[in-house]
């Protein structure tokens, strides 16, 4: 196990190294630095037999440099015109763009000679043939560097896994054709000189491997690396080859050659990585901490052919339906199980927090609800209503055998306010208290400056009201109740009046009052 960093560093990363599959134990033994009295300091930690040397992380870059985002702090430099994409985490690399990969990733294995690369990446439609997407050699050369590792990702043929030994070059498997501006994962899986190549998790060429003949410590760091630097991303070691052309969204180096089932596992380890839980299960819901209703739980995701899902059954059915607790929030685990042929399965398990149960919209509208009454509706209409009020009530008191989400509550609130604004009036009984209009007969003049006045007689009337002016338009005339169709009118001016008469009815605390009648002018002389 090679040792060229500080101690403090060298032990971080071994303690906090990811696990991907089985833990193992190992020792590490490491002298101590000056300034700790040279003693010697020995460390015993569980490990995943394979866990993470590097990975990058791609959204941003702080003076110039992509930050390791494993325990190993194998920082890289980067160079040339790129942009980064905090929301995929991806860097697209413009001209000249490169990435310098650290030699101290090979302090972060166990064996330098056996390790697996993980790409994801989306090469642009200006990607040469002839770029290469990564590489472990960094001779540059003009000619064919004297030994690389690389992967293509654009040739003539497609993707491929390239060597050069001893400047030959040889390409050892071509899986076939790339699109522009869609995302692949590739795994360069290593082991004491054989390769084995995934694309998208499933393997490319023979079970035993493709043989290049390299040795990491003779042929490359030896022979092949230049100036501390163990390779590069997006760059070729020879001059004449176009810089690669695309966007990055991850780069990992394993400590170890994995298997088939373990880069199926990593392969579907990358939905959580890329957002997928957010996109494609929460639905309508916020985020995973605020989960409210129904889960989309696929049973497909891509080239995953199979997907099942184990879930509490009590606050999340296997089918995705949410039964929100009504006392508090509850977190819940979700194990999504990925099967594909030949036996290969991988697990994945999230956690979210499903909020309990808001009824207070459903409440207030029932509230609104209580202050009709079923006399005023129609039958019809208000069966309707009776039947969404009934069940709204029924689930907020709540009881065992109430099974509901807030999907389900807030579709209550809907249809109890349609049924609510849809309730239609019983017809009304058309009554008329309004009296018939009556004719004013006759108006004379009597001795004492009188008027003697006599109308006809309106079915039903209370009495009647007659009105009188000395202008036309009756302003400020005074007005006389009589129950009977005759009545003096007394004490008035010696000047033309204007009289008119009209028939009411009083029921209950309301009176009803006919049309007026004709209108009589008659003279005061008397």
């Amino acid at each position: 196990m090679r040792f060229k960093r500080a101690v403090s560093g060298t032990l971080a990363c071994v303690m906090a190294v990811t696990s991907v599959v089985a833990a193992g134990t190992f020792s590490v033994r490491a002298e101590a630095s000056a300034g700790m009295d040279n003693a010697a300091v020995m460390a015993e930690h569980e490990l995943a037999e394979h866990g993470v040397a590097v990975d990058y992380d791609f959204s941003k870059a702080a003076d110039g440099r992509a930050e390791d985002k494993s325990p190993c702090q194998n920082d890289a430099v980067v160079h040339g015109q790129v942009q980064y994409n905090k929301d995929t985490g991806a860097m697209t690399l413009g001209k000249n763009a490169y990435v310098e990969l650290p030699m101290s990733i090979l302090d972060s294995l166990t064996d330098m000679e056996t390790f697996t690369v993980e790409a994801r990446f989306a090469k642009s439609g200006g990607c040469g043939l002839e770029a290469w997407l990564f590489c472990l050699g960094s001779d540059i050369s003009s000619e064919f560097p004297d030994n690389a590792l690389y992967f293509l990702p654009n040739g003539g043929q497609g993707m491929g896994v390239g060597v050069v030994k001893d400047s030959v070059e040889r390409t050892l498997v071509k899986p076939g054709k790339v699109w522009n501006n869609r995302y692949y994962t590739v795994n360069l899986s290593v082991d004491h000189g054989r390769v084995n190549l995934y694309v998208n998790g499933r393997r490319v060429g023979t079970a035993d491997g493709l043989d290049t003949g390299l040795n990491m410590e003779e042929d490359i760091v030896a022979a092949g690396a230049e100036s501390n630097i163990l390779g590069f991303i997006g760059r070729s070691c020879r001059k004449e080859d176009s810089d690669f052309r695309g966007s990055i969204a991850s780069f990992k180096i394993y400590d170890g050659a994995l298997t088939a089932n373990e880069i199926f596992d990593a392969r579907f380890a990358e939905i959580e990585e890329r957002k997928f839980f957010t996109r494609n299960v929460l639905g309508r819901n916020v985020n995973r901490k605020r989960v409210a209703y129904d889960l989309k739980l696929p049973g497909r995701v891509g080239d995953f052919e199979s997907i099942s899902w184990q879930t509490d059954g009590a606050v999340i059915r296997p089918d995705g339906t949410v039964i929100n607790p009504r006392d508090k929030d509850t977190e819940v685990k979700l194990t999504a199980k990925a099967k594909r042929k030949g036996g290969m399965e991988a697990v994945r398990e999230f956690t979210v927090k499903v909020l309990k149960l808001n009824t207070r919209s459903l409440e207030n509208t029932i509230k609104r609800a209580a202050k009709v009454h079923e006399k005023d509706y129609t039958e019809v209409s208000w069966r309707a209503f009776a039947s969404a009020l009934a069940e709204a009530k029924k689930v907020v008191a709540g009881g065992t055998d109430v099974q509901i989400g807030q999907s389900g509550v807030d579709g209550l609130q809907k249809e109890l306010k349609v049924r609510l604004a849809a309730l239609k009036h019983r017809p009304l009984v058309k009554v008329d208290f309004t009296p018939k209009a009556i004719k004013l007969s006759k108006v004379t003049n009597k001795k004492g400056r009188k008027l003697k006045v006599k109308f006809g007689r309106s079915s039903g009337a209370t009495g009647y009201e007659i009105s009188y002016a000395t202008n036309k338009k009756f302003k400020s005339a005074r007005k006389v109740r009589v129950k009977k169709t005759k009545a003096t009118l007394k004490k008035l001016k010696r000047k033309t009046y204007f009289v008119r008469v009209r028939a009411f009815k009083k029921v209950n605390k309301t009176t009803y009052y006919s049309h007026y009648s004709n209108v009589k002018k008659v003279k005061v002389k008397k």
